[in-house]
């Protein structure tokens, strides 16, 4: 159940939120990607309208609200919904050799919306973890128990294999250096930004040659918002916390 909950999740992946784009579009690179580097990346999303991100959700509260209260039952407040709330924090990391990546997404829990539960809503996060390269692939999902789901063989993280000759144009957004996709080659409908994250001028790789997506807009047309991934950090080169690299350490 877990599972398949995982990755619908992962599935879904896009990125949202607000920030400062730092520059404008730089000189066309085409340069080679730097594979086997050592580097970090960590990532957040967020939603344009965290209104219409969770209308849903908060329909069925109401509705249930409304029945709790015509049974005079109480009801519980809803959860907190901050207005710049995360959806999801990814984390990409290679050692050269291995590679990491972690998503670890929020959402509001309705389980017990019901009146005899007083339409109890929580905000619960879920974490999906792939580490592979070095001629092993695993996965896991951490519940919002905290409790670890059997390890999966063989599954790489569900991301495009977009190519780096793709990402032309040199981009600092947030402070952390990028390689970005010619408008061109999007969707003005679905994708209208793509950048990858890179180091003097060349796109990052890791251990599966996969690149490391730092900022995305993407339109969410049945809700009517735009999702926003925005870079938060960059390592690049040193040592990566091998703990990442641990499937009894990394989450």
């Amino acid at each position: 159940m877990f599972k398949q909950k995982q990755m619908k999740l992962l599935a879904a992946c896009a990125a949202i939120g607000s920030a400062t784009v730092l520059g404008g579009w730089g000189p066309l690179a085409h340069a080679a990607p730097a594979a086997g580097v050592p580097f970090k990346l960590v990532t957040e999303t967020r939603p344009s309208s965290v209104e219409k991100f969770f209308a849903v959700e908060k329909a069925a509260y109401e509705l249930c609200a409304s029945s709790a209260k015509f049974m005079k039952l109480p009801v519980k407040p809803l959860a907190a919904l901050p207005a710049d709330f995360v959806t999801s924090r990814e984390t990409f990391a290679s050692d050269g050799k291995r590679s990491t990546y972690i998503q670890l997404q929020q959402r509001l829990d309705t389980e017990n919306n019901t009146p005899k539960q007083g339409c109890a809503t929580k905000i619960v996060a879920e974490t999906s973890v792939f580490i592979y390269g070095g001629g092993k692939n695993l996965s896991y999902g951490v519940g919002s128990d905290g409790k670890r789901s059997d390890i999966n063989d063989g599954d790489l993280p569900p991301r495009a294999l977009d190519k780096s000759a793709d990402y032309v144009q040199a981009r600092q957004i947030k402070g952390v250096a990028v390689q970005c996709a010619s408008p061109a080659l999007l969707s003005k409908e679905l994708v209208t930004e793509r950048c990858v994250a890179s180091a003097n001028g060349k796109p990052l790789l890791d251990a599966a040659g996969r690149l490391a997506p730092a900022y995305e807009r993407v339109r969410d047309a049945d809700r009517d918002l735009e999702l926003r991934r925005d870079p938060v950090s960059l390592q690049v080169g040193g040592k990566v916390d091998p703990a990442l690299f641990n499937p009894d350490t990394a989450r």
